[in-house]
């Protein structure tokens, strides 16, 4: 599918799908009144031109980012692999690799001041 015709449609597809924004921030930044972005941006949204161009663009970022996670695991292995590197640069590059693929699990506690348990107390609570 290509660009949308309309810009400010173009850009919200372009703008919901980065994610990050409301849809009336969304809308807001595509160019469409603070007063009526809301409503704009719900009636963008029972479109199926404007749905189905976030999902292409959610796809190709997607893909982007598959991609890039894949050039950062080989080059991890290649320096894992290569026996002229430094060691402590094999050993981050294992490291870092290992991470990527959740081969670790990483635990932490948390405890409050000397080493006492966290307690919590909720907004009203009079203990």
């Amino acid at each position: 599918m290509a660009a949308l015709k309309d810009p400010r449609q173009e850009k919200f597809c372009q703008l919901m799908a980065a994610g990050g924004k409301t849809q009336e921030q969304a809308a807001i930044e595509a160019g469409y009144s603070e007063r009526s972005a809301r409503q704009q941006a719900a009636r963008l949204l029972t479109n199926d031109n404007i749905c189905d161009r976030m999902n292409e663009l959610r796809g190709i970022q997607e893909e982007e980012v598959a991609d890039e996670l894949r050039r950062l695991k080989d080059f991890w292995l290649d320096v894992m692999e290569d026996e002229e590197e430094r060691m402590n640069n094999r050993l981050k590059a294992s490291e870092l690799y290992g991470k990527s693929i959740a081969a670790f699990v990483e635990k932490r506690e948390v405890s409050g001041k000397d080493g006492e348990p966290i307690t919590f107390r909720w907004a009203g609570d009079d203990g």
